[in-house]
């Protein structure tokens, strides 16, 4: 009877190791939350706090959201030059809270973000709330160069992502370490597997010029050495001049553009003023794969094969 009743305490001294729920996670963009979400496969699923289309550059926080924010355990974002709406809300988390900010990862391909030409400037952020986040923005501007923040459209900085949230998820949850780890190794090899298929398939377009609505694949180009000449608009926010789009249509008809590419987040009506008396066509690239609606890693995949064959559709 006795040994029952230490079988009895052992047992249920061990609950709480042993049905210990798995770490609360939130991520912003659908390509970071569809890589999280293979790490994390057989686990949990992460929330995805921007869905439906909604841009980064424009969102703004709903009460539910920011309790989901309150609640985590990890968020994972890109960082204030992407998901500028999350700065005063990352301010106020708990200390509970820990943040992993992919674009401060240490092992992650930055590039600057492009100016001069038919790039101009690329500031996601300048419509500061007040006028002292304003001068605290320009500080950040002048000491230290603006890095491009859409980082996840380079396979290769998937893989060091997909290895930083494997190493963060242990740290925060090692009942299922080995899991996570074992999740990741599968991950990144499959992304170099299509890595190399991706370039194989982009291979006969990588001299064809193009234009695109804004400046958000620069990593993807350089990836994949691509012909990008420039962008119809300054940033998501701002509309082109009269003046601008004269320039772009001259430099169209110059350089024998093909193609110029929109976005399904923003109007078309710009690019269809831009096309007008000149003989590219038009195509669509999504930077973040609004209609994939997946809660898999797939939807990663499936993002950069969308590119790609956006691509190829327009430039052939």
């Amino acid at each position: 009877m006795k040994a029952h009743y230490w079988l009895f305490i052992f047992f249920f001294s061990q609950l709480p190791t042993a049905f210990a729920a798995p770490p609360s996670v939130v991520v912003t963009i659908p390509p970071l939350h569809a890589l999280v979400n293979g790490v994390m496969d057989g686990v949990a699923k992460p929330t995805l706090l921007l869905s439906n289309g909604n841009s980064p550059h424009t969102y703004s926080l709903r009460p539910s959201q920011m309790r989901a924010l309150q609640q985590a355990e990890l968020l994972v974002w890109v960082g204030e030059n992407l998901e500028g709406f999350l700065q005063r809300p990352l301010a106020g988390l708990p200390k509970t809270v820990t943040v992993l900010t992919a674009l401060n990862l240490p092992e992650l391909q930055r590039l600057p973000a492009r100016t001069g030409g038919m790039w101009e400037g690329h500031h996601h952020h300048e419509e500061a709330h007040d006028e002292e986040e304003h001068e605290a923005h320009e500080a950040h501007e002048a000491d230290a160069e603006y890095q491009d923040p859409h980082v996840w459209l380079s396979p290769a900085n998937a893989v060091v992502i997909v290895q930083a949230v494997a190493q963060q998820l242990s740290q925060l949850d090692p009942e299922h370490a080995a899991r996570y780890q074992a999740n990741a190794q599968q991950l990144q090899q499959r992304l170099q597997q299509f890595d190399a298929q991706l370039q194989a398939q982009l291979a006969p377009v990588r001299e064809k010029p193009y234009f695109v609505f804004h400046d958000a694949y620069q990593y993807f180009e350089h990836h994949y050495q691509l012909n990008a000449l420039g962008a119809l608009s300054i940033s998501p926010e701002q509309r082109p001049s009269a003046k601008r789009i004269s320039e772009l249509r001259a430099r169209i008809q110059q350089q024998s553009v093909s193609c110029v590419f929109r976005e399904p987040q923003f109007q078309s009506s710009l690019v269809d003023i831009l096309l007008e008396d000149t003989n590219a066509k038009q195509g669509v690239l999504d930077p973040l794969g609004v209609n994939l609606t997946g809660q898999a890693a797939e939807a990663y995949f499936m993002l950069l094969q969308q590119l790609v064959d956006n691509l190829l559709a327009c430039l052939q």
